[in-house]
């Protein structure tokens, strides 16, 4: 299961035509911009993820991957239980699954990943408009 967070960067095609000559720079702020959301969203989800042996929390992680000149942040996990299934999409989709413990206990655990993106967009959001903000600052746009 993978939480994929998709932010559109305002003024993009600015960037491409006034970029000559900062390619490096802008590749440098949305690199640290990806890793800083990649790490939000593995904190956020490992905070509301079940714990039952630690596996399932243990095993987000953060990464970054480039696709089609497009960087994606990235976090997931192959966690399974003892019979196969995919752990976390059956606590996503499915009401039959409760917390046991913590705050949250005897609540469904459904929709808990999707919790975290839509409480962490305004913020990715915020995040990526100060980062192309300061860009063009950068370039003198």
């Amino acid at each position: 299961m993978t939480a994929i967070v998709t932010v559109t960067i305002p003024k993009l095609k600015v960037f491409t035509l006034r970029a000559n000559g900062f390619e490096k720079d802008l590749d440098r702020r949305l690199r640290i911009l990806a890793t800083k959301t990649a790490n939000n969203v593995a904190r956020e989800w490992k905070a509301i993820s079940p714990i039952d042996t630690g596996r399932y929390r243990g095993s987000l992680q953060p990464r970054i991957r480039m696709i089609a000149g497009i960087r994606q942040a990235i976090v997931s996990t192959n966690v399974r239980s003892a019979a196969g299934f995919p752990y976390p999409r059956a606590l996503e989709d499915s009401t039959r699954y409760h917390y046991r413990s913590t705050a949250r206990q005897g609540q469904e655990t459904t929709g808990h990943v999707a919790k975290v993106a839509r409480k962490l967009t305004p913020q990715v959001r915020a995040e990526s408009k100060k980062t192309t903000d300061e860009a063009l600052k950068a370039m003198k746009v």
